[in-house]
C-alpha cells in the first residue's frame, strides 16, 4: 500500500508549482528558462515537469490500475479466480482476433488504428509486442486456474485443459514473431508447469500424468518455433528488426537522465526531452516515443524517487515470492502473481508494457494475486 501511495504521490509533488527561481535552477530546465527569457515572458510559478500535461495523463493513467489493485486485494478465492479467467478469455478471444487479422492479409480485417501494421496477429493491441506478453502472462493464469478450488474439491478447469490454453497461448505469442515474446516463451512455459507441478492431496491428474502432458505441450510449442524458424520468420526478426538501433539509443537516453537528476523531468516527459536532445545521426523515419528501457525511462523522468520506487517494488517482490513459493502459502494464484510480475518485469528491459493500459491492468491484477493470502479454507483444499 506504501509502494502505491509513493505512485500517486510522485507526479502530485512534479505537478506543484515552484516560484521561478526554484524552477529555473533545476537540472536540466535551463534550455526552458532561457527560452522563457528570450521570448520576454513573465516568469510565472510552474511545475517542475518539463511537460505538465503529460505528467497530468500519467497521473491519470494510474485511476484504473490501482483501483483494481485495491478492490482484488481483499477478494476471496471464488472471486478473483472469476477476474482471472476473465484474463484467460481474454487471451483466447485475442488468439481468434489475432487468427482474423493475419488471414485477412492486405485487406486489414479487424485493425484498430490506421498506424497498426497491416495483416499482423495483433489481437485487440496495435504492438506485436504487447500482445505477446499479453498471451503468456495468460498462459500463466491459465495454468494457475487448474489448481484453484472457488468451492472446496472442483478445481475451474482440469489440468489436461490448462495445458491446451497454456500451448495455445504461447504459440500465439510466438505466432507475433515478437522477439521479447520469443525470448519469454520458455520461461512463460516454465513458470507454468511450476505452477501445475503443485498437486493437491488425492488428485488423478498428478504425477505421471502431468508430466507426459507437460512434455506434449513443450514439444508442440516447440515443434511451432521450428516451422516459424524454418521458415526463417524468427531469424529474420532477429537479424533484421530494429531492437539493435534502440538499444545503441540507450546510452543517450542513460545521458539525458543524468543531466536531469535528482528529480527527473517529469513523467511523461521523455518525447519532449528526447526530441529536443537528439543527434541529427539518429533522426530516422522510426518514431521513438519511448526509451524501450521503462527503467532507464523512469530514472529519466522520475529521478532518485522513481530509482527508489523501483527499488521498493522489487524488495516487496522478492518477499512475495518467498510467501508464495517457499512459505506457508499454497496459492496457486498467488504463485502465477508473482510469475506474472517476472514476465512483465523482464519485458520492461526491452520494451513499455505497463504504459499500455491493458497491460497495467495486468500487472495491477498479478501484484493483487500476489500480494493477497489465500484464506485457510482456500488454502487448505490447494493443498
Amino acid at each position: 500500500m506504501s509502494i502505491l501511495s509513493a505512485m500517486v504521490l510522485l507526479p502530485l509533488l512534479q505537478l506543484a508549482p515552484l516560484p521561478p527561481g526554484v524552477w529555473m535552477e533545476l537540472p536540466g530546465h535551463g534550455p526552458m528558462a532561457r527560452a522563457v527569457a528570450l521570448a520576454d515572458l513573465p516568469e510565472h510559478w510552474r511545475p517542475m515537469t518539463l511537460s505538465p500535461a503529460d505528467t497530468q495523463r500519467a497521473l491519470l493513467s494510474l485511476i484504473a490500475p490501482a483501483a483494481l489493485f485495491l478492490a482484488v486485494a481483499p477478494m476471496g478465492a471464488r472471486q478473483r479466480a472469476s477476474l482471472t479467467m476473465l484474463v484467460v478469455g481474454a487471451g483466447i478471444l485475442g488468439l481468434v482476433v489475432a487468427a482474423i487479422q493475419a488471414a485477412g492479409g492486405e485487406a486489414g480485417y479487424l485493425r484498430w488504428r490506421p498506424l497498426a501494421p497491416i495483416g499482423q496477429p495483433l489481437g485487440f493491441f496495435v504492438n506485436r509486442n504487447h500482445q505477446a506478453i499479453f498471451l503468456l502472462s495468460a498462459s500463466v493464469l491459465a495454468a494457475a486456474l487448474a489448481r484453484t478450488e472457488p468451492t472446496p474439491g472442483r478445481p475451474v478447469f482440469r489440468p489436461a485443459v490448462a495445458l491446451i490454453l497454456m500451448a495455445l497461448l504461447v504459440v500465439g505469442a510466438l505466432a507475433t514473431l515478437s522477439r521479447a515474446g520469443v525470448l519469454l516463451a520458455g520461461p512463460a512455459l516454465a513458470g507454468g508447469f511450476l505452477v501445475l507441478r503443485s498437486p493437491r492431496r488425492g488428485d488423478a491428474f498428478g504425477g505421471r500424468a502431468l508430466a507426459w502432458s507437460a512434455a506434449l505441450t513443450a514439444m508442440a510449442t516447440l515443434i511451432a518455433m521450428i516451422v516459424l524458424a524454418k521458415g526463417g520468420l524468427i531469424l529474420d526478426r532477429f537479424e533484421n528488426g530494429q531492437g539493435g538501433g534502440r538499444l545503441q539509443l540507450l546510452p543517450q537516453v542513460l545521458d539525458l537522465a543524468r543531466l536531469h537528476q535528482p528529480l527527473g523531468a517529469g513523467l511523461g516527459s521523455f518525447d519532449l526531452v528526447y526530441r529536443a536532445a537528439e543527434r541529427l545521426e539518429d533522426i530516422d523515419p522510426f518514431y521513438l516515443n519511448h526509451a524501450h528501457n521503462d527503467f532507464a525511462e523512469l530514472w529519466l523522468e522520475a529521478g532518485w524517487p522513481g530509482l527508489a520506487l523501483i527499488v521498493s517494488f522489487l524488495a516487496w517482490w522478492g518477499l512475495a515470492l518467498r510467501q508464495q513459493w517457499f512459505g506457508a502459502l499454497n496459492d496457486p494464484l498467488g504463485r502465477a502473481g508473482t510469475l506474472v510480475i517476472g514476465l512483465l518485469l523482464l519485458h520492461s528491459l526491452v520494451d513499455y508494457p505497463l504504459r499500455t493500459p491493458a497491460m497495467a491492468l495486468v500487472m495491477a491484477l498479478a501484484c493483487a494475486l500476489a500480494t493477497r493470502s489465500a484464506p485457510p479454507r482456500a488454502a487448505t483444499c490447494a493443498a
